[in-house]
């Protein structure tokens, strides 16, 4: 049996740090997948600002 491993993207990773860049996430996804791997999903959040 084979072992897979799962990796999330959080706002807190080091290719998002400071304002979310469309193209650093393509970066990151392109990275990993040069080692095999492969995107399963995607989601986004809405945050609203705390006034």
């Amino acid at each position: 049996m084979k072992n897979k491993k799962y990796i999330v993207f959080t706002q807190k990773d080091k290719w998002f740090l400071g304002k979310f860049d469309p193209e650093k996430s393509e970066h990151a996804m392109n990275a990993y997948s040069r080692q095999g791997g492969m995107i399963n999903a995607c989601a986004t959040a809405i945050v609203s600002g705390v006034f």
